[in-house]
C-alpha cells in the first residue's frame, strides 16, 4: 500500500513538472511574440513620413534585412520590394513584399514606384557583379547602401571602394615615391588614358624636376595638356 501511495505521488509529481515546463514555454513564447507585434505593428513612424526603401538580393541577407527593418523600434523605412535577377524569385512574395524584378529593370522600378533608397544585400556576390548593381544604382541617381554580410546587418553602410576591388586594399609608401619622383625627368607612356593621367596627377604631388608625357591617341593627350597639374 505504501508502495502504490509513493507511486501515486510520483505520477502526480512528473504531471506537474510537464505543465510547469508547457506554462513556462506557453508564457515565454507568448511574450516574445507580443514584443515583437508591438515593433512590428505600433512602432512610431519618424518625421511622419517612411523612406520609400528597395532591397536588391532576395536571398537570405535581403529576408534578415527587412526582418531587421520591421523590427526597428521607430519606423523609418517603408520597404517596398525586392531586386533579384534569379528567375525563379521573380514574382515571389517574402513576409508579403514583392520580388519586382531584375537589376536592369532597377532604374524604371525605381522611378514608377518613388524609391528614396536603396540596399544592396548581396554580400555572396562575386565583384563582377557587385560592380554591376552599383553602376545601375548609381545610374538611377539614388543613394545606396551596402550590406557587407548576414552577420552585419546592422551595419549598412555606404558603399567603399574596398568593396570593389576583391582584395586588400595597398598602403602606399610615400616616402619611397618621393625618394624615387622629386627633382627627377619622369617619362610617362599612354598618359591620355585613365590610368596614364592619373600617374600624371599623382606624381606632381611628389615634385618631379620635369614630366614627359607620351600618348599615340592626339586627343586624350590635348585633353591631359590642358590640366593644371602644378609641378613643384
Amino acid at each position: 500500500m505504501v508502495r502504490r501511495l509513493l507511486q501515486n505521488i510520483d505520477d502526480v509529481a512528473q504531471s506537474i513538472f510537464m505543465l510547469d515546463m508547457a506554462g513556462t514555454f506557453l508564457l515565454l513564447a507568448g511574450l516574445r511574440m507580443v514584443t515583437r507585434l508591438y515593433y512590428e505593428e505600433f512602432r512610431t513612424i519618424e518625421a511622419g513620413r517612411l523612406k520609400r526603401f528597395l532591397i536588391v538580393g532576395a536571398g537570405n541577407t535581403g529576408e534578415v534585412l527587412l526582418r531587421e527593418i520591421h523590427r526597428m523600434p521607430i519606423a523609418q523605412y517603408e520597404v517596398v520590394g525586392f531586386i533579384d535577377d534569379d528567375p525563379v524569385k521573380q514574382a515571389l512574395d517574402i513576409h508579403g513584399i514583392p520580388v519586382l524584378g531584375t537589376v536592369e529593370q532597377l532604374p524604371k522600378i525605381c522611378r514608377d514606384r518613388n524609391i528614396e533608397e536603396i540596399a544592396i544585400a548581396m554580400p555572396s556576390a562575386s565583384h563582377h557583379e557587385l560592380r554591376h548593381v552599383i553602376q545601375v544604382c548609381a545610374g538611377a541617381k539614388i543613394r545606396f547602401r551596402t550590406v557587407p554580410s548576414i552577420t552585419d546587418i546592422s551595419q549598412i553602410r555606404d558603399v567603399d571602394i574596398d568593396d570593389l576591388l576583391g582584395r586588400e586594399a595597398v598602403q602606399l609608401d610615400l616616402d619611397l615615391i618621393e625618394a624615387f619622383a622629386k627633382d627627377k625627368t619622369i617619362l610617362v607612356t599612354g598618359a591620355g588614358g585613365s590610368i596614364g593621367s592619373e600617374m600624371c596627377r599623382q606624381l606632381c604631388n611628389f615634385n618631379p624636376k620635369l614630366l614627359l608625357l607620351i600618348e599615340q591617341a592626339e586627343n586624350p593627350l590635348f585633353y591631359v595638356e590642358r590640366v593644371d597639374y602644378s609641378i613643384g
